[in-house]
């Protein structure tokens, strides 16, 4: 799956913040509107966990769209 950068996805998400549609964020960043409407559910779900939570999460981008972590595996001969 594809990952918006980090900064794109700020965006996407500040502007969800200020109740901006998704028109309005594909005119403002150029993201196609599938694409918003994939962050936005991610964004209403963190919303609706976060007030029934009280796990903060800090760090870089979402670990839900970077598709994990993969642990590579050496070969011995």
């Amino acid at each position: 799956m594809n990952v918006l950068k980090p900064h794109l996805q700020s965006t996407v998400f500040t502007l969800l913040e200020r109740n901006k549609s998704q028109r309005q964020i594909q005119r403002l960043t150029g993201i196609d509107r599938k694409t918003i409407r994939r962050y936005q559910a991610i964004f209403e779900s963190e919303k609706s966990g976060s007030a029934n939570s009280s796990i903060v999460v800090s760090g870089g981008a979402n670990p839900a769209l970077n598709g994990g972590t993969r642990l590579s595996r050496s070969v011995n001969e």
